[in-house]
């Protein structure tokens, strides 16, 4: 086999086991430094959630609960983001679709996320050592229920490779436990690049924690929790994250029972990141565990194995958030951030700081604090969110490449509609398609401009006075190309590099990617056209836009067996699309609107922008 046709089989072979991961769970099978997006005001309800791992190659992502939804951004490489695909990044926050309602508490861990609904947990993303309670697949992108559980569940964590919940009072966990991190020896083997791992796939009730546990926090390998006002720690120990003496650690530095950390005053809340462990004793920020980059806060760069108060914090602390290499915290009312600051996550630039400043911009009225492997994330009072520190995933939120020191706000969420995802005011919709968004013989504009017209006029309707200075901007752009089919390989081929082109140049906020009927007989199988379409819509939505997919119309007299070869696509489509990102032109579409056989009539162009219009507006297109 030559090289280029090794070359390609090996981009098929990776094209299908993407295109797997898509599937495997659809619904048959069971936070730049440029100026930031418009503030956003959601309520007081937002809460936030950040992950995120550094231990081969460093990705994040971030989540927050808005209105009772959830809505996540960043990596997604294990479908950790729970919006069905599974991509490289996300940089603009990506609706849950599954979790619309009712979400109660949120957790991200390192690759994977949890969430609390009406007392049950559900999980989503890497699943390789069970930390989704499931033997298989490795990958769920998609919100998935843990068996197992007593409800109600009161509180859940997710860390690097497992997961823990409180319900009742009692803490369960599941996932990895090769390092004694669930709180019991285990059997069952799973993953390992050396060594066989041993993991959980059902959540075992961590036993020997006296009284009712109140809150749990899970670090890379280690695991903490406060039962009635006391810490107690397992697992790794080996740069004394446990808060007790290397010399209780056994066997090869890993404690499988909970072990009591001493301290003085009650303990109200606790957070672990990759070795240290931080918490809220008495009010104050106490820090142990590894401190080579100055995450305890003390003043020094050297490992603790007890609790130490962080230094400059003797004021009171409401909340405490450990990363990777650096920890925050709430206190009188401010943030504050110590420890690495490689990529600008202590909110300034400047070197690594072993004692706590103050985030500018972040003075008062912050009413929750997340920070995951190298960023950090608070909301305001108002439910607007700001994200500081790496961003080379998108989980600062904000549509932008670049890390950033100050707090720049998260873009607007997601409601199921139009938004202006890179804040320039307009919004712009690029139609990337084959001939049929090309004017016609006897038409004089493409449904791609009729749609503008349309949304002008939507956007009137709903205007408070009905104003031209109160109307939404609009622009659309047709970069369709004339004389290729969609269902033709060389038109799919030609669509990705116009797609390129306007992600380049066009910066749109909404791509719409129109298929035609295959007139021309260039024929692929449907398998063929949904790869290619999906690595369409992966790019696109990797740049932060919000994808729409237009599905191929019925073939009318092409005969049975192309017809019955439509159809398989179009469900192939369905399948690997989220239903509300979807633009069905076959269902709108009739022989009728056809005036030859390429080019859509007015009557068809009509239909086709008014079937865009009711998928991009399910409300008001005002809605921004």
């Amino acid at each position: 086999m030559s090289t280029e046709g090794l070359r390609q089989r090996i981009a098929r072979v990776g094209a299908y086991a993407l295109l797997s991961a898509l599937l495997a769970c659809g619904p048959e099978s069971e936070a730049d430094v440029e100026a930031p997006p418009a503030n956003v005001d959601t309520g007081p309800q937002t809460r936030i959630s950040a992950g995120g791992s550094r231990s081969f190659v460093s990705y994040s992502h971030s989540c927050a609960i808005v209105d009772g939804g959830v809505q996540c951004w960043g990596a997604n490489g294990n479908g950790q983001l729970g919006d069905g695909f599974v991509t490289l990044r996300v940089p603009l926050p990506s609706r849950v679709p599954a979790l619309d309602h009712g979400v109660t508490a949120i957790a991200a861990g390192g690759a994977h996320t949890c969430a609390i609904r009406s007392g049950g947990v559900l999980c989503w993303g890497r699943n390789d050592r069970r930390q989704i309670a499931a033997v298989r697949p490795a990958v769920i992108p998609e919100p998935a229920e843990i068996p197992g559980l007593p409800e109600p569940v009161s509180r859940i964590a997710a860390g690097d490779d497992h997961t823990c919940a409180v319900s009742r009072g009692e803490l369960y966990c599941w996932g990895r436990g090769t390092e004694g991190e669930l709180g019991m020896p285990l059997s069952e083997r799973c993953g390992g690049y050396r060594a066989k791992d041993t993991c959980s796939t059902t959540p075992l009730r961590v036993a020997g924690i006296p009284g009712t546990v109140t809150d749990v926090a899970l670090g890379d390998h280690h695991t903490c929790a406060i039962a009635d006002a006391q810490i107690y720690c397992w697992g790794r120990n080996d740069r004394g994250q446990l808060g007790v003496p290397p010399s209780r650690t056994a066997p090869a530095g890993i404690s499988q029972r909970p072990l009591k950390i001493e301290h003085s005053g009650p303990a109200t809340a606790i957070s672990a990141g990759v070795a240290h462990s931080c918490a809220l004793i008495a009010a104050r920020v106490f820090c142990w565990g590894a401190g080579d980059d100055g995450q305890l806060g003390n003043g020094t760069r050297s490992d603790r194995h007890s609790p130490e108060p962080v230094t400059g914090l003797e004021m009171e602390s409401t909340q405490v958030s450990v990363g990777a290499r650096h920890s925050c915290s709430i206190s009188a009312g401010r943030v504050y951030c110590w420890g690495s600051n490689s990529d600008g996550q202590l909110g300034a630039e400047g070197p690594d700081r072993d004692t706590p400043i103050a985030i500018a911009g972040l003075v008062d009225g912050v009413t929750d604090l997340a920070s995951g492997a190298d960023h950090s994330c608070a909301v305001r009072e108002s439910g607007t969110v700001s994200c500081w520190g790496a961003n080379d995933f998108g989980q600062l939120g904000n549509g932008k490449p670049s890390r950033s020191a100050p707090p720049l706000n998260v873009a607007e969420w997601e409601r199921g509609g139009i938004r202006d995802r890179n804040g320039d005011g307009r919004i712009t919709i690029v139609c990337l398609g084959d001939s049929n968004t090309q004017r016609g013989y006897l038409y004089d504009r493409t449904w791609c401009e009729r749609l503008e017209s349309l949304l002008r006029e939507s956007a009137k309707s709903h205007s408070p006075t009905g104003s031209p200075s109160a109307l939404a901007t609009w622009e659309t752009i047709n970069r369709g190309w004339s004389g290729a089919t969609a269902i033709s390989l060389p038109s799919m081929r030609r669509a990705e590099e116009q797609l390129a082109y306007t992600l380049e140049f066009d910066r749109p906020d909404v791509l719409i990617l129109s298929y035609g009927t295959n007139d021309l007989l260039q024929e692929a199988t449907p398998e063929d056209v949904l790869l290619a379409s999906v690595r369409l819509l992966l790019r696109a939505r990797e740049a932060g836009v919000d994808t729409f997919v237009a599905l191929v119309p019925s073939a009318f007299d092409q005969g049975a067996a192309f017809d019955a070869g439509v159809k398989a696509t179009n469900e192939l489509i369905r399948r690997a699309v989220r239903a509300d990102r979807v633009i069905d032109f076959a269902s709108v579409s009739s022989a009728d609107d056809y005036h030859d056989e390429v080019h859509l009539n007015a009557a068809g162009h009509e239909k086709r922008a008014s079937a865009a219009l009711a998928a991009l507006c399910p409300t008001a297109c005002t809605e921004r």
